[in-house]
């Protein structure tokens, strides 16, 4: 189940450019697993901070209209 997973990671991020050479890397390098955790932990902490669909979408009207103003 691991393995598997980790192959259809390493098959996703072969289609984008700006990774490819990381990912060939550290395909099923003993540090691929660290990064590949990490990576989820902090995707995982970037989405636990935006509590709900209101607060993003004044965040995202913020940015825009500090920006044009």
């Amino acid at each position: 189940m691991l393995k598997k997973m980790l192959s259809e990671y390493y098959i996703l991020q072969l289609h984008f450019q700006e990774s490819k050479m990381r990912t060939i890397a550290t395909v099923f390098n003993p540090t691929f697993l660290l990064i590949f955790l990490c990576h989820i932990i902090k995707k995982l902490y970037l989405c636990s901070r935006i509590f709900s669909k209101n607060q993003a979408l004044r965040l995202i009207e913020n940015r825009i209209f500090s920006k044009y103003m």
